[in-house]
């Protein structure tokens, strides 16, 4: 699944096909947002959904419809542009990312109420997307200049995991267990794949 903000405009639910890479429209989600995220719960078959920026509300959506229901506020004041699911500890993460210079924030939302926890700053400088790992067990981080980190789910300490150094820009992560890959899509409506082995194995191409 994918959302696309439209530049700001009403945000809309996507399927998508992992073997043909066929693109289906969903529906609305009703909200307007830009630069969110999705993240599925599998304990509660539930998807979730932050719109970002200008926006500052936790959703479940209608997979059938894209319809938004609304959670609850962050109430921290912070848009969050990046969004996961961690099934080991049923646990939602999601970052606001602040700006080159002053970093990004790690927060878990509460899939009750919407309200979010400070987990700490990661020390890297344009953060893209979020994605649980659930064969390698890791919170990972994907960079704009596609370099991918392990997130520390206590501290928000990162570790490099590997760099493609390609230029991904404002990008939404997903990983796909059956393949051992992450899915990357961009804003410039472009889908790529990236090994996580290949990752976790070395530093540099």
């Amino acid at each position: 699944y994918a959302i696309n903000d439209q530049g700001g405009g009403t945000n809309l639910l996507y399927s998508i096909d992992p073997n043909s890479l066929a693109v289906n429209l969903i529906g609305s989600t009703g909200q307007t947002g830009e630069f969110g995220a999705i993240a599925y719960d599998t304990a509660n078959n539930t998807m979730y959904f932050v719109p970002g920026r200008l926006n500052d509300n936790l959703y479940t959506l209608n997979l059938a419809t894209g319809a938004a229901t609304l959670v609850g506020s962050y109430g921290v004041g912070q848009d969050m542009n990046a969004l996961t699911y961690d099934p080991n500890t049923n646990q939602l993460f999601a970052f606001s990312y602040l700006s080159v210079s002053n970093g990004t924030q790690l927060y878990t939302l509460n899939q009750n109420t919407g309200a979010a926890t400070d987990i700490g700053q990661l020390n890297l400088p344009e953060s893209d997307g979020l994605a649980y790992n659930t064969s390698a067990n890791q919170l990972v981080v994907i960079q704009a200049d596609s370099s991918f980190y392990s997130v520390n789910e206590t501290t928000a300490a990162t570790s490099l995991l590997g760099n493609y150094f390609t230029y991904i820009n404002n990008a939404g992560i997903a990983y796909d267990p059956s393949r051992n890959e992450y899915w990357v899509a961009s804003i410039l409506s472009e889908l790529n794949q990236y090994s996580a082995s290949y990752l976790l194995t070395t530093s540099t191409p």
